[in-house]
């Protein structure tokens, strides 16, 4: 029997204890890194928080933006990587700021780990192996409510080859810090596409996996079901404090590895395709979700889709049961919920699907298992649907092949 350990963060509610945790840390430096977009809101609290009670032990740490779609490269990690290692790190942001904070931390505890980064490898997945190296204890306060990074096991960084996850335990932070304060500048659009995002993480295993998990899959229904509540809830009046809260647990929730125990390692084939258009068009990964979704959830086809047939049919009569108005075939009904929550489902890009899809079978496919069922005709395909205007009726009997 193989023994599995599953870390997950602590969680504090609310600012207040940050400065005890920081202190709890030792008396040396603390980094706060503060996404651009909040240096003035919910970062400046941070700071002023940690400043009473360590005074100029604190130091800001801005990350620059490297554009919609994209995250944050190797050269940003080594000119912070030059500089001595704080006492603690506090990540102040969404994903991209969290995901180099991560990096940061590991980097800064274990010297193998940076070399690893930069392996060369044409596989975007790079896996950390277990170790006993310390790493500069990291607390995360999202701002964001759709990403999960302060629950979540993984980072990812951009290279010029393309995006590259990085995947570990390491990476998951001691602390999640959720302050309703922190989300609060999120208005209705951006908390539907967290609300999408998150709908996407819980689906994707459940839906491309074979294997049945009675207690797990139960669990992903229900939480499906009740995001498309929250969705609708957001539509109809407004985001609350209570929807916020929700949102900010369910999100932490999805990136529990026991939620997808003994699912298939790399079932959620569209987590790299997803990943892979929102570098290309420039979109955010909820907007490259929102594309990519209904066409990937098509079974009413002879030939077989990317997705398990019973296994979505199941889920979405999860979904129907809370919301009937919504059409019974899933790939229809993701339609009309998007359509309902104003969500684009169009994507542009320069570069070509059949140049796209060619860089995607490089990163994870050919042989490698995160697309190993997938043609590099077949991914073509998917890709010009999605960034090239289609009829409904055309879209309806285009279908996904899988290599067996």
């Amino acid at each position: 029997m193989t023994a599995m350990t599953f870390r997950q963060p602590d969680v504090l509610t609310g600012l207040e204890g940050l400065p005890d945790w920081a202190a709890a840390q030792g008396r040396g430096r603390v980094t706060v890194l503060v996404d651009d977009a909040v240096t003035g809101g919910i970062g400046e609290s941070v700071l002023r928080l940690l400043h009473r009670r360590r005074g100029p032990a604190v130091d800001l740490s801005v990350p620059p933006d490297p554009g919609p779609g994209r995250a944050l490269g190797l050269d940003w990690l080594d000119a912070v990587l030059a500089e001595p290692a704080p006492a603690a790190l506090v990540a102040v942001g969404g994903g991209r700021v969290m995901d180099a904070a991560k990096l940061l931390a590991v980097c800064h505890g274990d010297p193998s780990v940076r070399p690893r980064l930069a392996s060369g490898e044409r596989c975007g997945w790079t896996p950390l192996p277990t170790s006993t190296a310390a790493r500069v204890p990291l607390a995360a306060v999202p701002t964001t409510l759709g990403t999960g990074s302060e629950a979540s096991r993984f980072a990812c960084f951009d290279e010029p080859a393309g995006r590259r996850l990085v995947q570990s335990d390491r990476l998951r932070p001691d602390l999640a810090v959720l302050d309703p304060g922190a989300t609060r500048e999120l208005g209705p659009a951006r908390v539907l596409e967290s609300v999408l995002e998150i709908f996407a993480r819980t689906a994707g295993p459940y839906v491309g996996t074979t294997r049945s998990r009675a207690t797990q899959d139960r669990v992903s229904e229900t939480v499906c079901a009740r995001l498309v509540e929250i969705g609708n809830q957001v539509v109809s009046d407004g985001v609350s404090e209570e929807v916020r809260e929700d949102l900010a647990h369910l999100s932490g929730l999805t990136h529990s590895q026991w939620l997808n125990a003994g699912r298939d390692a790399f079932s959620d084939a569209c987590w790299f395709l997803a990943a892979d258009l929102a570098t290309a068009s420039g979109a955010t990964k909820p907007s490259a979700l929102a594309a990519l979704l209904p066409r990937a959830w098509r079974v009413d086809t002879p030939q077989e889709p990317l997705v398990v047939a019973d296994r979505v049919a199941t889920l979405w009569s999860a979904v129907t049961a809370v919301d009937r108005d919504l059409p019974q075939d899933p790939a229809d009904g993701l339609r009309a919920l998007l359509d309902r929550w104003g969500l684009p489902r169009r994507l542009t890009a320069d570069t070509g699907s059949g140049e796209l899809a060619r860089r995607t079978v490089r990163r994870w496919g050919g042989g490698l298992p995160m697309l190993a069922r997938l043609t590099g005709a077949t991914i073509a395909g998917l890709y010009d649907q999605c960034l090239e205007p289609a009829t409904e009726a055309g879209d309806r009997h285009e279908a996904l092949t899988v290599t067996r």
